[in-house]
């Protein structure tokens, strides 16, 4: 029963100083921002209602092209192809002396690039229902860092299969 009574206790504490942390925390930010005044936002509307629709510029976001994505996979896959043989003797290799199952592995190696072809974000990810090595994928994560691809026009997200050995 004392048992019970600590555990009620224990949860009252931590939502008074959870409730506690909040409205001090919501207390101290930064205020709404003000609104321009009503003339300013008059005047400005006015300049955009005077222009023609024909000169007004928006830029829409890139778009990736069928063709574009085709290639870019084209060239990310032959590029984790050609690394491969690296990460095969860097992460595989060794994680397989440790402990000799599972003797295969499958992963998806995530890559992100911008419209110009640099890399931005990777990751690699264990496939569902396959048996994979955590060690590899931690390996292979670090190992990720400097593929590029030829500038595709828009941001290209891809997935990348790799099997070992």
């Amino acid at each position: 029963m004392a048992r019970d009574s600590m555990l009620a206790l224990s949860i009252l504490g931590a939502g008074a100083l959870i409730g506690a942390g909040l409205y001090f925390g919501l207390r101290g930010g930064s205020p709404a921002p003000v609104p321009p005044p009503p003339s300013a936002t008059a005047a400005a509307a006015a300049t955009v209602a005077a222009k023609p629709a024909s000169t007004t510029t928006a830029t829409e976001p890139a778009v990736l092209t069928p063709e574009a994505h085709r290639k870019a996979v084209e060239e990310a896959t032959a590029a984790v192809a050609a690394q491969k043989k690296a990460w095969t003797s860097r992460c595989w290799e060794p994680a397989l002396a440790k402990t000799p199952e599972p003797k295969t592995s499958r992963y998806l190696i995530a890559l992100s690039f911008n419209k110009d072809g640099a890399l931005v974000v990777s990751g690699v990810s264990q496939v569902r229902d396959t048996p994979s090595r955590v060690d590899v994928v931690g390996c292979l994560q670090s190992a990720l860092s400097g593929f590029s691809i030829t500038p595709p026009g828009a941001p290209a997200a891809l997935e990348i299969p790799i099997e070992f050995p």
